[in-house]
């Protein structure tokens, strides 16, 4: 792999290469490409003393286009701090990608792909908090598209592409970002197909690799396995299967946890004399009731009683207070005029609710006392002619 960086911007390029005498042939493949883009020219180079920098046709390239050349001193790499600091992010982001979702190493190249994307893409403290692209490319990049490197994602699949019974999606990975289109690239695994869409969804929380190894029962490594599990499939057999099986070699204890014995072992009586069977026994402990419930005493006081008519309540003077605040209330906020009565109309009646406000430890907070007109009195036709549906307050939801 080889990158370049803009000094300026810290935006950075990512080519990939099987051999690193390809370095000359990538590195004339950025320099067309971001001279066209930019409609600029590359004034300096600046690498470290790499064999593949320092080749006859690398060197007469860049004298023929006027480059300057700058080189570090041998073993030196802090003179090329840029360029060493931004491979160490892009390998340690890289890594936590492939680890976050358990996706295995082959797909390193489009990860560390993906990593150049982003962090291309994400404001840094010395730019001022300004992304590199947006110094770059004078413009903020979008950031609505970026998904989870690795989560499971589901293709769409044109109608003339599969039949009426297929499946309409094939479920694949999220591996990076097409540069050339306008969409995501996504492989399936099972085929090692990678397929480039618009029309894709994500499930980020999902991985399609698994951080656990998780042998079956019968498989290789059972005697492997913890011995209690061993131990529970041992016990599960038959009497007629552990008969058949008695001329079978048992296991050593310290592999199965269950030492099997013959009828003919002396010891047999003597060990089930010395491992009876325990029974289950009750704590003998006092039980001290939780200071935090003391007030639960309130509970056990009379229940007061909320009066159902005018003249219960008239009776106590806790009530009559509660009434008189009410009626005041309604005064206070104009809650009716006083107007003749017309002739044939029978007034709706009204009624007094009473209920007690406890506070939460039980005590009695205060009475309280509402007058409510019985609007249920009223026949639709007769009464009245429209209706009205309640309206809650915003403060109230």
């Amino acid at each position: 792999m080889v990158m370049f960086i803009d000094d300026f911007s810290r935006y950075v390029w990512v080519y990939f290469m099987k051999e690193k005498s390809e370095t000359f042939t990538k590195f004339k493949e950025f320099k067309e490409k971001i001279e066209g883009e930019l409609n600029t020219k590359i004034l300096c180079l600046r690498t470290d003393n790499g064999r593949e920098y320092l080749s006859n046709e690398f060197t007469i390239y860049l004298k023929e286009h006027k480059i300057r050349r700058q080189l570090t001193c041998p073993n030196t790499p802090q003179q090329n701090g840029v360029a060493e600091r931004k491979n160490r992010h892009l390998a340690e982001t890289c890594r936590s990608m492939l680890h976050a979702k358990n996706v295995p190493g082959r797909f390193w190249a489009e990860c560390m792909r993906t990593a150049a994307y982003i962090i291309n893409r994400l404001p840094q403290p010395k730019l001022g908090f300004k992304s590199p692209h947006e110094l770059l490319w004078k413009l903020k990049p979008v950031v609505s598209h970026l998904k989870v490197f690795g989560c499971v994602c589901y293709v769409f699949v044109p109608d003339h592409l599969r039949n009426k019974f297929e499946k309409k999606a094939i479920r694949c990975i999220f591996v990076e970002y097409d540069d050339a289109r306008k969409g995501w690239r996504c492989c399936d695994s099972t085929t090692g197909k990678c397929h480039t869409s618009k029309n894709v969804v994500f499930d980020e929380a999902s991985a399609w690799w698994s951080s656990e190894k998780v042998e079956l029962p019968d498989s290789k490594g059972l005697e492997e396995l913890p011995e209690e599990i061993i131990e529970d499939k041992e016990e599960a057999q038959t009497p007629s299967e552990n008969k058949e099986g008695s001329s079978v070699k048992a296991k050593s204890p310290w592999k199965t946890g269950v030492h099997h014995m013959t009828p003919e072992d002396p010891q047999l009586p003597q060990m089930e004399l010395e491992e009876p069977i325990q029974k289950l026994r009750r704590t003998t402990r006092k039980i001290k009731p939780n200071p935090r419930y003391a007030n639960a005493a309130f509970v056990d006081e009379p229940i007061l009683v909320e009066p159902s008519s005018y003249e219960e309540a008239s009776k106590g003077p806790q009530w009559r207070k509660a009434m008189e605040e009410e009626i005041k209330a309604l005064n206070d906020n104009q809650t009716w005029d006083l107007v003749p009565r017309p002739n044939e109309v029978k007034p709706i009646s009204c009624k007094w609710v009473y209920k007690v406000k406890s506070r939460s430890d039980g005590s009695i907070e205060r009475y309280k006392a509402r007058l409510v007109a019985r609007g249920f009195s009223q026949h639709y036709g007769l009464d009245y002619e429209e209706t009205f549906s309640p309206v809650a307050k915003i403060t109230t939801i």
